[in-house]
């Protein structure tokens, strides 16, 4: 895909910094992730990189929480998942203007998958547009992942990758009854670029001074069907 400067820059912090993550799993493995001291060290050095390198790309003000124009980012927040040896740990940023999700990419230090999306540009992994699924049925067989839907469930230990697994059609639909605010816009950016919907449980907007919130999201169709299952 053709990023965008944001989306370029963003891209290449992050994947320098899942090479450096990838290279230590290769050479330690997961097992030393397992010390909460080590897991936070790493943590504290991809936050310091971050920081830097946004720094010197857009200036200090792009690291403040009241600049119009600012990045926001979540680092290796599935702490379980190597301490289980699972592969599903994301590094992720999400750029913020006039306090609307813009940009967002996320990059897998294992494996290095990423997806990307701008605001009106979509929403792309690879080489491919991201789009959710048709499906607008809930009895029928279809993935669920996270919290309060019926059916079959999927859980990966990851709502960030769940949550771009739904834009990008693997799986139907997702709900979970609290997320962070960096996860409910990356989910509102997503969706909205692959032509899908999110919103909290109640079907309100999700909005950028919130810093929790439920988090409801589908395929238009199947999003309203789903809407009155989870509202209780």
């Amino acid at each position: 895909m053709n990023f965008n400067p944001a989306q370029q820059n963003a891209h290449g912090i992050l994947s320098e910094a899942a090479m450096r993550i990838s290279r230590e799993l290769v050479r330690k493995g997961a097992a030393a992730f397992f010390n909460p001291d080590y897991y936070q060290r790493w943590r504290d050095w991809c936050h310091n990189f971050i920081s830097e390198r946004l720094a010197n790309t857009y200036g200090s003000h792009a690291l403040e929480q009241n600049s119009e124009q600012r990045w926001i980012w979540q680092i290796l927040p599935e702490y379980a998942n190597l301490c289980h040896n699972l592969p599903f740990v994301t590094l992720a940023m999400l750029r913020i203007q006039q306090e609307q999700p813009s940009d967002l990419v996320i990059v897998q230090p294992i494996g290095s998958d990423y997806i990307a999306a701008a605001l009106g540009s979509g929403c792309h992994t690879h080489n491919s547009r991201a789009r959710v699924s048709k499906l607008r049925e809930p009895s029928s067989a279809m993935l669920y992942a996270g919290e309060g839907l019926p059916g079959m469930q999927r859980n990966f230990g990851s709502p960030l990758l769940e949550i771009a697994m739904v834009a990008n059609g693997e799986l139907d639909a997702a709900c979970w009854d609290q997320l962070s605010g960096f996860l409910c816009l990356a989910a509102k950016l997503m969706l909205s670029e692959s032509g899908g919907m999110a919103s909290n449980k109640k079907g309100d907007p999700l909005s950028a001074d919130r810093t929790r919130d439920s988090l409801l999201i589908a395929n238009p169709g199947l999003h309203a069907r789903l809407a009155p299952l989870v509202d209780n």
